[in-house]
């Protein structure tokens, strides 16, 4: 059943792109923060990039859906901390053959019934009107297509998220 429905939002995403490169996901983090670094909801929001000493790492991967994975995770980040003038802080680590990239906010957080259900295609905790609640499903189904994993933890309402996105390591 979860490949079907993994399948099912690949095709609504138009992406699915089987060709696959060495991509440096610093590179991709970069590129994707200053764009929604621009975006008008994100005026006044502080991004904060850790230093990291794996910069260079890299996984094989679709770039236009890693940009889309990036892109889903910074953009929702920044919708939990509006308007209230919250930080969103980007890292990027090497475990045991994974290349992580962690997202975190101060924002609104998660209630346990709300993390049960994130990944879910058209489950949205956001306001009326205000997206599809397909970007998170969409994501994780493209993490999964790479190998890979996307989770997200929140100690509670009011106390902010983190999202991980885990790929494996490129081996050169």
């Amino acid at each position: 059943l979860h490949r079907q429905s993994d399948k099912s939002l690949l095709d609504l995403s138009r992406l699915g792109d089987e060709h696959r490169e060495p991509v440096a996901l610093a590179n991709v983090v970069q590129s994707c923060a200053r764009l929604i670094a621009a975006w008008p909801a994100s005026r006044g929001v502080a991004f904060e990039m850790r230093p990291s000493a794996c910069n260079g790492a890299k996984v094989l991967a679709s770039e236009p859906e890693l940009k889309q994975i990036v892109l889903n995770l910074l953009a929702n980040a920044v919708e939990a901390t509006a308007p209230t003038r919250g930080c969103v802080m980007v890292g990027i680590e090497q475990n045991n053959g994974w290349v992580e990239l962690v997202v975190q906010d101060n924002g609104h957080g998660m209630a346990p019934e709300t993390l049960a259900r994130v990944f879910e295609p058209f489950f949205t905790s956001g306001k009326p009107g205000k997206g599809l609640g397909l970007g998170l499903s969409v994501s994780h189904a493209i993490a999964r297509r790479h190998g890979g994993a996307l989770a997200a933890s929140s100690p509670g309402p009011g106390c902010g998220a983190t999202l991980v996105l885990r790929l494996p390591t490129l081996k050169e």
